[in-house]
Formats: structure tokens, C-alpha cells, sequence
């Protein structure tokens, strides 16, 4: 074991991020080096170090023998990578989109959302730290971003591998142990938030189907029968349950015409 660095397990094996990375540095890595690096295991590089970061790049800084700076550029890569990948979702259409062509959030806005719906379920069930719920909500659907969307109907016809996709994703990124597990938690619908989250996500389209019928758009009273079988058997919370009834009997533009302080309830525009 190290003998600066206590929380390191070293053994026979290879560090796989490492070794990925500075693997394709070809000359200045060089095969002797690799070989040294097939002798060494770091378990959880990136959590399992009992060490501050600047001790961890030292450490592998002086193990690769190379510069600090280029192993702190080689750490972040992957996760510029993937941040950027994020940033385009923003492109992606989730599919009910093609049934009318209607507005509907692209795989970017939906999730937005989703964490605020869940942030109430969740204070209504008494849940109070409610950390889990925001990165859970914020992950449910980001293996789209590889297996696209699918829609009530298109989904009978295809396989998606979306643990696949989040792996692929989320691999040598200083993210993917946590949200990784968190999605696949999430999927399992066993805990009180995955289960709110899920909620969330389900009353997220019974939203956007009211903002549709305000618009003029039919596609509320087609999916009547549809999201009515939601409600009775796939929500989890009996405050979703509460909140879908509430959303049925809502207008979406209540929020600006009863303001207390838009123009005619408190402004220029208000009776004297």
C-alpha cells in the first residue's frame, strides 16, 4: 500500500480508467510503462482514495510519470465529454412529438420539470432530505440520449439496452458510479424515491397534455382512456394520485391571470 495514500488497495490487476487513458498516449506512456501498470490496482480511483484530490494527482502524476496538469486534463476529459453530450439532448424530440406534431418538451426540457413535480411529491410524502429525488429525476431518462425515445406505440416493436447506453455514457467520467447506481435504483421502483420520481415523471405528460387542450390540441381527450389506466394502477404516491385529479380540473394560465400583481389584480389596470 502507499504509504502517503492509506485509502489506496494496491495489488495485481490494472486501474481500467488509468489505464484507458493514459493507454492512448502511445510513446509517452510506452509499453514498460503498461506492463508497471498491470501490477497495480486502485480500487474506486476516484472515491475510494482517503486523500485529498491534489494527493491523488501527485500520486498517479508520479506513477505515469507525467506532468500533474496533463493528468488533471486526462481526468476531466472524459467528463467534458459527457457534459457535452448532455448539453444535446436539447436536439432530441421525445416521440409523442410525431403523433400531431404538437409542442411537446424535447428530452432536455421534460426532465426540468420532472424535478420540480417530484420536489413537491416528495415534501408531501414526507421526505425530507430530498437529494435523491433531484439526481434521480435528473437521470431517469438520460440513457435517451444513445436509445432515442419511444411512444405508446412504437415501443411494442423495439428493444432499447438503456443500462447500456447509460454506461457508455457515463464510463471513465467522475460521475458514473453514482448515477449509474441511482438509475438503476430508480428502474427498481423499490424505494420511496424512485417511486416519487417515477410519479413525477407520469404526471409531467398529464401536465403537458392540459397545456396541449389549452392550446386547442385534442390529444387530452385521445389519450383520456390511456392516461386514466395511469392513474388507477401505475401511479405509487397517494399524492400523485391527489395531484392528477387536481391537474384534470387545472387551467395551465392560472398562474398569471389570478396573480395578485398582474396588471388588472394589482397593477395600472386595477379598478380604483
Amino acid at each position: 500500500m502507499h504509504k502517503n495514500l492509506p485509502g489506496i488497495q494496491v495489488g495485481i490487476g490494472i486501474c481500467a480508467r488509468v489505464a484507458c487513458m493514459f493507454g492512448r498516449e502511445g510513446g509517452r506512456f510506452g509499453c514498460c510503462r503498461a506492463k508497471q501498470f498491470r501490477t497495480i490496482k486502485i480500487i474506486k480511483l476516484k472515491s475510494a482514495f482517503n486523500c485529498s484530490h491534489d494527493s491523488k494527482i501527485q500520486y498517479l502524476s508520479s506513477l505515469c510519470k507525467l506532468s500533474c496538469e496533463h493528468v488533471t486534463l486526462k481526468l476531466i476529459e472524459r467528463d467534458l465529454q459527457f457534459l457535452f453530450e448532455i448539453g444535446e439532448v436539447r436536439h432530441i424530440n421525445r416521440m409523442w412529438h410525431s403523433f400531431v406534431g404538437a409542442d411537446f418538451a424535447n428530452l432536455s426540457e421534460h426532465p426540468f420539470r420532472v424535478i420540480w413535480i417530484a420536489l413537491v411529491i416528495a415534501k408531501h410524502e414526507g421526505i425530507t432530505d430530498t437529494e435523491k429525488v433531484i439526481k434521480m429525476a435528473l437521470v431517469h431518462d438520460i440513457p435517451e440520449s444513445r436509445t432515442g425515445d419511444v411512444d405508446y406505440l412504437s415501443r411494442q416493436y423495439v428493444e432499447r439496452n438503456e443500462d447500456l447506453g447509460l454506461l457508455d455514457m457515463l464510463e471513465n467520467t467522475v460521475l458514473a458510479d453514482e448515477f449509474v447506481g441511482l438509475w438503476r435504483e430508480y428502474e427498481k421502483r423499490d424505494c420511496l424515491e424512485a417511486k416519487v420520481v417515477k410519479d413525477a415523471d407520469n404526471l409531467d405528460i398529464d401536465m403537458e397534455l392540459r397545456e396541449q387542450a389549452a392550446n386547442g390540441n385534442s390529444m387530452e381527450n385521445v389519450k383520456q382512456k390511456e392516461r386514466k389506466a395511469v392513474a388507477e394502477t401505475k401511479l405509487y404516491t397517494d399524492t400523485a394520485r391527489t395531484m392528477f385529479k387536481a391537474i384534470k380540473q387545472s387551467n395551465p394560465n392560472d398562474w398569471w391571470t389570478t396573480s395578485k400583481r398582474n396588471r388588472l389584480n394589482g397593477g395600472d389596470w386595477k379598478p380604483k
